[in-house]
């Protein structure tokens, strides 16, 4: 057997990891806007602050302290500058969603935080999964003025959807660029206007170098 020269050795030593897979490491660097983790990789992983919550100006230097332990999802291998992109979000929201399963089965009341005010109800976050409760649902009488509810911890349970209300919604990408099959990622973002109103924003992101993202924008209101 031949002997392995030095890197060899090393990059033995380092640990193989794969996109989507769940990686713990420990806090080496903080800023306000990122948080760098030695994941035991050959690369050190990095946590933008929109993949570490959804709200949009939290100072992350008050929330994790060098040391710290986290655990992340992978969500790319090379940023480019051969760092690991991971996101703290999505595993919470992934969690959040078994938590709000649970809590359905169990007729269990959750507490959480109003993180935004709409015309037809509220929006809290349950572990980053948000969650939508119409105005009749918010107080026991009449509120007229939602807002005095931004930021109060309000109680809640999770009703059964209707699923007889299903439905299915195409959405027509008018002005998106034709390319061939699978090579077109998509931004999606909803929000809901009242309890009976969802829009839904799609923006074109392209595909790499050879079909780059348009910037065109398709909005649609869809009636639940």
């Amino acid at each position: 057997m031949s002997e392995m020269s030095f890197e060899q050795m090393l990059e033995e030593s380092f640990k193989t990891i794969r996109n989507g897979e769940v990686v713990e490491g420990t806090v080496i660097d903080v800023k306000p806007d990122e948080i760098f983790l030695n994941i035991g990789y050959k690369s050190d992983g990095i946590i933008t602050r929109n993949e570490y919550t959804n709200e949009p100006n939290v100072d992350l230097t008050t929330v994790v302290k060098v040391g710290d332990k986290m655990e992340a999802k992978v969500v790319k291998l090379n940023d480019g500058e051969g760092q690991v992109i991971l996101s703290y979000k999505r595993l919470q929201a992934e969690k959040g969603s078994k938590r709000l399963e649970e809590a359905f089965e169990n007729q269990e009341v959750l507490k959480a935080k109003v993180t935004q005010v709409l015309a037809g109800g509220v929006c809290v976050s349950v572990d980053e999964t948000r969650v939508f409760i119409p105005a009749s649902l918010v107080s026991d009488t009449y509120e007229k003025d939602l807002n005095k509810f931004k930021d109060q911890e309000i109680e809640f349970i999770i009703s059964p959807l209707d699923s007889k209300k299903k439905k299915l919604v195409r959405i027509p990408l008018a002005g998106f660029p034709e390319r061939p099959p699978k090579t077109t990622r998509i931004e999606l973002k909803v929000a809901f206007t009242d309890e009976g109103t969802m829009t839904m924003s799609i923006r074109d992101k392209g595909f790499g170098e050879l079909f780059p993202s348009s910037g065109a924008v398709v909005k649609q209101e869809v009636n639940l």
